[in-house]
């Protein structure tokens, strides 16, 4: 994917990327990368040519969905593997904390969209993921899911790119994977690819302005839903509950949450803050999987839990108003 640029010198388009020059590709950069760990690990048994295989296909496969995104949007990519920091194409974000100094971050973004109107730069953020990862507004609310937020304001605020006027159009986690799918009934090859699709759909937050969703995928200007964005609409033209979108109030609302939750968090690093205080919500903790349990020392049975209450959007959006009112 960051070889856009010499497709572009091929004279060709997005649209024209067929799917045996994904293949081929994705096997060259396949064959590269394992003479650089060493070719023979690779062909010394079995089980690690299988691997090679395996990769190539689900290469093949995640390369053919985004490309398939791509070509029908209008958001197109900006940058790939974009670093914000010191020294960096973009500044680092720097958060003031409540002890009076200052928390810089640094990261770099797998991918960078752009879509102009009017003077106006809609920017996405799309960060490849090998694991499986959902993005919930309610966690971005209680600072469990800080990264995209992040990256966003990153871009957002730096001044850099081109364009003056931002303005945050999604976020979004693609998960790199070749789904496998399953069914009861016989089904067509265009069944399967439909299914495959809907695995393979983004999980993010996006904007809720029609025109913008249409630029990322012209399907839902004529069905009022989505191939591959979090996205469908009521038969009176509302927002289904599931959809996870934002206004421009809420999606400012949660970036500026996301940044003073990274600010606390600094200033508890700073002062030496380690008290183990995992949170509960439900049956669901970190505990479950955290490395970390033995030099811990969590013990439910004396240490109390931080529970979280579910939010859903409407009361994420009324407690940023009143941390607001409070701030």
């Amino acid at each position: 994917l960051d070889n856009v640029e010499g497709v572009k010198e091929k004279g060709m388009e997005i649209s024209d990327i067929s799917q045996q020059y994904i293949y081929d590709e994705a096997q060259k950069s396949l064959v590269k990368q394992s003479e650089l760990l060493g070719k023979d690990i690779f062909e010394s048994q079995s089980s690690m040519k299988y691997l090679l295989k395996r990769l190539r296909r689900i290469s093949a496969r995640s390369i053919s969905t985004l490309c398939s995104q791509m070509e029908k949007g209008q958001f197109m990519p900006y940058a790939f593997e974009l670093s914000f920091g010191s020294g960096q194409v973009l500044p680092p974000v720097v958060i003031e904390t409540s002890n009076g100094r200052k928390l810089i971050l640094n990261g770099q973004i797998d991918r960078l969209d752009v879509y102009e109107k009017d003077g106006t730069s809609y920017v996405r953020i799309i960060d490849y993921k090998s694991g499986k990862k959902q993005f919930s507004l309610q966690d971005a609310f209680y600072g469990l899911q800080l990264q995209l937020l992040i990256y966003i304001d990153a871009v957002v605020k730096s001044g850099k790119l081109k364009g003056q006027n931002f303005i945050p159009a999604g976020v979004f986690y693609f998960r790199i994977k070749d789904p496998v799918v399953d069914s009861d009934k016989k089904i067509t090859i265009d069944d399967i690819e439909h299914l495959i699709k809907k695995e393979l759909k983004l999980s993010g937050l996006v904007l809720s302005d029609a025109e913008v969703l249409s630029a990322m995928d012209p399907y839902f200007a004529k069905s009022g839903g989505s191939e591959y964005l979090p996205v469908t609409v009521n038969k009176d033209g509302t927002f289904s509950k599931n959809s996870s979108v934002a206004d421009k109030e809420l999606f400012s609302g949660i970036i500026e949450k996301t940044l003073k939750t990274a600010g606390d968090i600094g200033t508890q690093i700073q002062s030496g803050y380690i008290k183990p205080y995992p949170y509960r919500q439900g049956q669901k903790t970190p505990c479950s999987y955290c490395p970390y349990s033995a030099l811990c020392g969590f013990d439910p049975t004396e240490h109390k839990y931080r529970f979280l209450k579910s939010l859903d959007k409407e009361e994420v959006r009324e407690s940023l108003r009143k941390e607001s009112e409070e701030n």
